[in-house]
């Protein structure tokens, strides 16, 4: 797939049926929104956040989310569970923590994808590159974690070194017990969502 620029996903969306008409649409709320608030898209808080901006939804990256699933061979509902989750599909959120984009990435993150899978550095807010980091990410804590969607589901919320802390300190646990009786509110909630958004 190639890469697209940080305005890229315009072209992107505008290629689709009907995508001419969602950019206006969504362009003008854009517009709206930055005159009445003078404020720049900001995603919600941690376990909640990114409420859809501007009419995004996960569903104008299907294509886009299909391609990465495909290519690091994860379950396409769990790849949209955490975009949902993340940034509700606006692909210019920012937490309050400061992770970008699609797939909320931290740049400290954004550094070891780099060094672990030899990605090259790019614009988080580019929904390309961002899911491209984030999915390569996802599927290498389901790796890490044996597969188990629960632990690579936190590992992507609070981190895989204490969430290997956690498993090292409570050998005998199951994954739903450790979660619930170590990981803190946020990252419970968290897990919760996006593998109840999974199914």
């Amino acid at each position: 797939m190639r890469r697209r620029g940080r305005n890229g996903w315009r072209a992107h969306l505008a290629e689709r049926p009907g995508g001419t008409l969602r950019l206006l649409a969504a362009s003008a709320g854009v517009a709206l929104l930055l005159v009445a608030i003078g404020l720049a898209w900001r995603g919600g808080g941690d376990a909640g956040r990114g409420a859809p901006a501007g009419g995004w939804t996960v569903s104008h990256w299907s294509d886009l989310l299909d391609d990465a699933s495909a290519r690091h061979g994860l379950d396409p509902a769990l790849l949209r569970a955490v975009v949902l989750c993340e940034s509700g599909g606006n692909p210019d959120a920012v937490s309050s923590a400061g992770a970008h984009g699609l797939m909320q990435i931290m740049p400290m993150t954004h550094k070891e994808a780099q060094r672990r899978f030899g990605m090259e550095a790019g614009d988080l807010f580019d929904p390309v590159h961002n899911v491209e980091v984030g999915s390569r990410y996802l599927a290498y804590l389901l790796e890490r974690f044996d597969g188990d969607r629960r632990l690579a589901v936190a590992a992507y919320h609070m981190g895989p070194t204490r969430v290997a802390r956690l498993l090292r300190e409570n050998p005998q646990m199951s994954s739903e017990r450790l979660v619930a009786a170590h990981a803190g509110p946020m990252t419970r909630a968290y897990v919760d969502k996006v593998l109840a958004a999974a199914g």
